[in-house]
């Protein structure tokens, strides 16, 4: 159950050229560790970690709309006024 690569990318240019090459994002990986001990899967050969890519993360609102980031967590947009006032089927 061992991973044979562990990357830890530090940005966007990074996480893509390690997807590139065939390894598999995570941001955490609870779940992949989950399913492999269970024997659901296997461990990927080789995993990007993207949960320290500055910007990946946070929102962005404006008249236009609102930008999610991919590793916004669902209690930060919960507990966003913004969110809760504008887009309550998000809250």
């Amino acid at each position: 159950m061992t991973t044979a690569t562990y990357i830890a990318a530090g940005s966007v240019e990074e996480a893509v050229a390690a997807l590139a090459g065939g390894a598999r994002a995570i941001a955490g990986g609870t779940d992949l560790v989950v399913g492999a001990r269970q024997g659901k899967q296997t461990l990927p050969e080789t995993l990007v970690a993207i949960h320290r890519i500055p910007g990946l993360d946070g929102m962005i609102g404006g008249d236009d709309g609102l930008s999610i980031g991919a590793l916004t967590s669902h209690a930060a947009i919960v507990a966003d006024p913004a969110i809760r006032d504008r887009y309550t089927a998000l809250a």
